[in-house]
């Protein structure tokens, strides 16, 4: 039964204490919601006033919640979402101290430094490798702990999430971010990237191979061409171009990649042809092309890698197979601000003129080209 009696002065007290507790937070979440739309509003070049007219809302409405006083109504919240092609989710959801999260990488990692993210309705994090040094953490956006986030800062969560192997792919959003864009590249393999991209905890997935057999994602995905480049093996720095007969026959120790990857494939069709199988255990197994290439320099054997590896480490590199790049974007991704960004960075000159300079990228000329 209802009573009318006011609360007792502890159980007040107890509840306008529980209040103040939550001030801080809310006025965490109302900030960064503001900051989110105000950072929209301006990559559109709108204007306070011409925002509130493509959201039928009133430009005082847009000036209170860019300045973390008010939040909007749900009807408000679906057209401003709308228009800023993003969701509501992704656009007004609290920042908590502590969330729950989905590693981007199946199988990946889930303690460690991790840098977080916002795909769609999901939050999803990825483990910055401690190994690289105080980078991880300067990088660092919470503490993973078996899914379990504690934030370390309040998070932008329109974050457009890119994954691939490509070193380019890195390039790319190091680029972006210096223009003000909120991406993370994030390492995976070809079939990772795919597998995210599909499971809904990437934007976009940069993938490579043969021309004939390209890994594209089963949904409904806008893909722009980033160029080709050889897969091979890479020697040792003092060791002359190493012979895919050496590697066959067990004369020359063998840095492999994982058994799902499309550079490892390349190996094993190579050999095949050879009349040879690969022993599909022991020997050294390298994380990425960079990886790879950095086990060959330290003197470990001839790597699975690709041609910009190798000439980062000045490393006497044997072509296997020309693979092509190709970066796919989702098709609801494809209005994200981020998204459009990249396209238009693909084509530019000054991107690629830098894969040019990095050397190994064939067919720069048509980067950024639609499929």
């Amino acid at each position: 039964m209802r009573s009318d009696k006011p609360p007792s002065p502890a159980r007040a007290g107890c509840r306008r204490f529980r209040v103040f507790r939550m001030l801080p937070r809310l006025a965490r979440f109302l900030a960064m919601s503001g900051e989110r739309i105000r950072r929209l509003r301006e990559e559109r070049g709108w204007s306070q006033r011409e925002l509130a007219e493509k959201a039928a809302v009133s430009r005082q409405l847009i000036g209170a919640l860019e300045s973390g006083r008010h939040t909007p109504a749900v009807d408000a919240a679906l057209r401003l979402a709308g228009v800023l092609g993003t969701t509501v989710e992704a656009l007004f959801a609290p920042a908590a101290d502590e969330a729950e999260a989905v590693p981007v990488l199946a199988g990946a990692p889930s303690s460690g430094p991790a840098v977080v993210a916002r795909v769609g309705a999901t939050q999803v994090y990825a483990v910055v490798d401690p190994a690289t040094g105080l980078d991880a953490w300067a990088s660092a956006d919470a503490v993973a702990d078996r899914g379990r986030l504690r934030m370390l800062h309040p998070v932008e969560q329109d974050v457009f999430v890119v994954l691939g192997c490509d070193p380019a792919v890195g390039l790319a959003a190091a680029m972006l971010r210096a223009r003000g864009h909120a991406i993370v590249a994030v390492h995976g393999s070809s079939a990772q990237a795919i597998e995210a991209l599909e499971a809904g905890r990437a934007h976009a997935a940069c993938v490579h191979g043969p021309a004939d057999s390209l890994p594209r994602p089963a949904a409904s995905a806008v893909g722009w061409r980033l160029g080709s480049w050889q897969v091979g093996l890479a020697a040792p720095d003092d060791h002359s171009p190493v012979a895919l007969e050496d590697v066959a026959a067990g004369r020359m120790p063998l840095v492999r990649r994982e058994a799902s990857t499309s550079s490892q494939h390349s190996l094993e069709r190579a050999l095949a042809r050879l009349g040879v199988s690969l022993d599909a255990s022991g020997g050294t197994v390298a994380a990425g092309h960079l990886d790879a290439a950095r086990h060959a320099a330290a003197g470990h054997g001839a790597a699975v890698t690709m041609t910009a590896a190798a000439a980062a480490f000045a490393l006497p590199f044997t072509p296997i197979e020309e693979h092509q790049v190709v970066l796919w974007v989702g098709q609801q991704w494809g209005a994200h601000p981020a998204a459009r960004a990249l396209g238009d960075l693909l084509a530019d000159r000054a991107y690629t003129s830098r894969l040019a300079v990095i050397g190994g990228y064939d067919q720069l000329t048509s980067c950024g080209t639609t499929l």
